[in-house]
């Protein structure tokens, strides 16, 4: 929010019907966070002794999306250095999730994030349009950090992002994304392997068919309950004949278990710890649904592809951020981290508004800013009364 930025982005140039950048920051918290109207903000600007519209209101937005973007960048937190000297590295989650405008069937825009289990906080948000993929090479990889990620990550130009930033990852196996061979560079058939153990973990060395740096990983293979193996087969069944193909018999094998890749060596960090951290990633999927839930990241209302709809991404993650900072969450007090959330968005609803600032002497003014314009063609009121006068009409 800082007044040098916005003049830098040129999202404040004059002092008009916006008198500072103080000012167009609640705009944008008024339309992004509180998920007000366009006009329901010109309205309350209105109400505040600034009088604008609604098309004013939109104007001045337009122009804030680069502004936001430093914004969000500078208000994303580094590692607390008491937490860097303890730990010594992040465990970072990551994930992903889509964004459609009103009445689209498809993918609008993607927000990817990536959060700190151990500060328990957001690390990295990024809005992209629909055709940017998942991809570790999204965010700011430092050296010791540990990458936690489902499989739709387990690529090899992932991998390679992270090992030579000199981190670490720790991902589900996708068989169809990446190959992976023996010492002596054959493939390896897992399925084969896992039909003949016995065990409920098994792993063993591995390495990526591209990788001629020929740094080892390990595949820790957990085999699941049998009921949890059953649905994983039913499923996959369902979709081979909803897509019409056949189903091969190494699909099922891996259905029974859950695999994951480390490049955490066993020495370090054993298969079975491998696995309690990758179950830590529901975490990720929970901040995700509360910045849907809670705060309406993804209540979308402006056009694919305009300025608006990227302003309302960012405003909502800065928002989003506020929120976060002011509920003061750590893992002490994860348990009701949600309901802090949604106690401190209670408290700082009515600071945006600044409803207690209003003044009663703009009342009126507010209220002509508030009216439908007159519209060119006629109301659906309108037109229907003129249908049922010809349906009714005397022969």
């Amino acid at each position: 929010m800082r007044i040098e930025l916005a003049v830098k982005f040129e999202a404040f140039r004059r002092k008009r019907k916006i008198k500072n950048v103080e000012q167009l920051f609640q705009v944008v918290l008024l339309y992004c966070g509180l998920d007000f109207s366009l006009r329901d903000t010109a309205g309350i600007l209105t109400h505040l002794g600034s009088q604008i519209s609604d098309q004013a209101v939109k104007d001045r937005l337009d122009g804030c999306a680069a502004w936001l973007s430093e914004v969000l960048k500078q208000m994303l937190p580094g590692v607390p250095a008491e937490i860097q000297a303890k730990i010594g590295r992040r465990w970072i989650l990551i994930d992903g999730s889509t964004v459609q405008v009103p009445g689209a069937t498809r993918t609008s825009y993607r927000i990817h994030l990536s959060w700190d289990w151990l500060a328990h906080r957001i690390v990295e948000i990024k809005i992209t349009d629909a055709q940017t993929g998942e991809s570790f090479k999204l965010y700011e990889i430092e050296a010791g950090d540990v990458v936690v990620a489902d499989r739709g990550y387990a690529r090899y130009a992932d991998f390679q992002y992270v090992l030579e930033n000199r981190g670490e990852v720790i991902i589900r196996y996708a068989a169809h994304q990446l190959t992976l061979v023996d010492e002596v560079g054959e493939k390896i058939s897992f399925a084969d392997e896992l039909w003949e153990t016995e065990k409920n973990l098994w792993s063993r060395e591995v390495w990526m068919k591209k990788d001629e740096s020929r740094r080892s990983l390990d595949v820790h293979c957990f085999r699941l309950p049998p009921e949890k193996a059953a649905e994983a087969r039913r499923k996959k069944k369902a979709k081979a004949k909803k897509d019409g193909r056949q189903l091969r018999k190494e699909t099922l094998e891996y259905a029974e278990w859950t695999m994951i890749i480390s490049s955490l060596p066993p020495s370090q960090i054993s298969g079975e710890e491998i696995g309690q951290i990758y179950r830590l990633r529901w975490q990720i999927e929970i901040v995700i649904k509360r910045l849907k839930s809670l705060l309406q990241l993804d209540k979308l209302r402006a056009k694919r592809g305009s300025q608006l709809a990227e302003v309302y991404l960012l405003g909502k993650s800065i928002y989003a951020l506020l929120i976060e900072k002011l509920s003061g969450t750590s893992q002490a007090n994860q348990a009701i981290e949600w309901r802090m959330w949604k106690m401190v968005r209670e408290q700082v609803r009515p600071i945006i508004t600044q409803v207690s600032a209003w003044k009663e002497e703009n009342k009126e003014l507010a209220i002509k800013e508030l009216r439908e314009r007159k519209r060119v063609r006629k109301r659906q009121t309108e037109l229907a009364k003129e249908l049922i006068s010809v349906l009714f009409a005397s022969p």
